[in-house]
């Protein structure tokens, strides 16, 4: 059952998401785009409408953008991008990309440039990419990233199965061999 609910969700997220792209590159914003938070220095959270707000990123001097939605966009100008091709659906497995996006925000920081971390709504892919982060650069437990996001973010809520491998991914960055 369980693949048959994610197979419909990606299909819908297909006819979905492209529009609403469009409609957010080239007529309105669908929902807040001055909706961001900063996690800790350097590193913020956002949906989808406010990673295309120009002078929202530009205000908060934003750089670089992970963009973990199922569907690349047309890039800003003066902004370095890394897309993640993912689904914000139980079965998914969003840990593939904790090492080359947490690689990509710390080489924001260590730089000294802003990054974004956006999905959708900011809710669960975005957040456990920023949990992944927190977890092996600053070695954080699973639960005090979570806590730290969520004071920053009160919506932030990675779904079971991101919080479940955000939890394998804790131990494997502790030496503990799973």
């Amino acid at each position: 059952m369980l693949y048959i609910k994610t197979g419909i969700n990606r299909i819908l997220n297909n006819i979905y998401i492209p529009p609403r792209l469009f409609i957010e590159n080239n007529i309105i914003n669908l929902s807040n785009n001055e909706d961001i938070n900063r996690i800790i220095d350097r590193l913020y959270i956002s949906n989808i409408s406010t990673a295309m707000n120009e002078k929202i990123l530009d205000e908060n001097n934003i750089i670089g953008i992970v963009s973990c939605i199922s569907h690349d966009y047309i890039p800003l100008k003066k902004r370095t991008y890394r897309f993640i091709n993912c689904y914000d659906d139980e079965g998914f497995d969003i840990s593939q990309y904790f090492d080359e996006c947490g690689a990509f925000i710390n080489s924001m920081i260590t730089t000294e440039r802003n990054v974004l971390v956006h999905c959708m709504y900011g809710k669960s892919r975005s957040v456990a990419i920023v949990i992944a982060y927190l977890i092996k650069y600053k070695g954080m437990t699973c639960m005090e990233a979570l806590e730290m996001v969520r004071l920053a973010r009160n919506v932030a809520h990675p779904n079971d199965y991101f919080m479940k491998q955000l939890q394998d991914y804790e131990l494997i960055n502790s030496g503990v061999v799973i």
